[in-house]
């Protein structure tokens, strides 16, 4: 797995940003954003990379992940793949059911959120809380996917 500085670094080139000009968009140091880069600060305070991931346009939970410290899905997190593609017939049922039931209430925050958007004058918050809200919701979907296809497997052998 890669190491925080290296994704950072890597988003901010995809972006096709100088450390400089990230530093200039972001407010914050261009020091600062070398030593996450060079790996010379491994583990930076959160408000750090909340505010990368808000100008790099990456997901702060992914970084989390990256940083050994979040448990949402990921392409890279085995474990919860792992469950959901091997959970059980007696809970494939209430789990998709649930699953279902987070994605509809998901989709009904997001819309709130995004009525409200207009309306505040917080709107960096906003951005951060439904950018987390579409995570979670991108998180869920993939699992509904995941228990569609056991679903679907599991009546065409039986």
């Amino acid at each position: 797995m890669t190491n925080i500085g290296d994704y950072i670094a890597k988003a901010r080139i995809d972006k096709g940003y100088s450390m400089r000009k990230l530093a200039r968009l972001s407010g914050l140091d261009n020091a600062t954003i070398s030593k996450i880069e060079s790996g010379k600060i491994k583990n930076p305070k959160l408000s750090l990379i909340k505010t990368l991931c808000r100008y790099l346009d990456i997901a702060y939970e992914d970084c989390l992940y990256v940083m050994q410290l979040g448990a949402t899905y990921n392409p890279n997190n085995n474990i919860l793949m792992n469950y959901y593609n091997n959970i059980s017939d007696d809970e494939l049922k209430s789990t998709y059911k649930n699953i279902i039931g987070k994605i509809n209430e998901y989709d009904k925050i997001l819309s709130y959120l995004h009525q409200q958007f207009n309306q505040t004058d917080d709107k960096k918050l906003l951005i951060d809380t439904i950018k987390s809200y579409e995570y979670e919701n991108r998180t869920n979907k993939y699992i509904r996917k995941i228990l569609e296809e056991k679903i679907l497997n599991k009546y065409l052998n039986s």
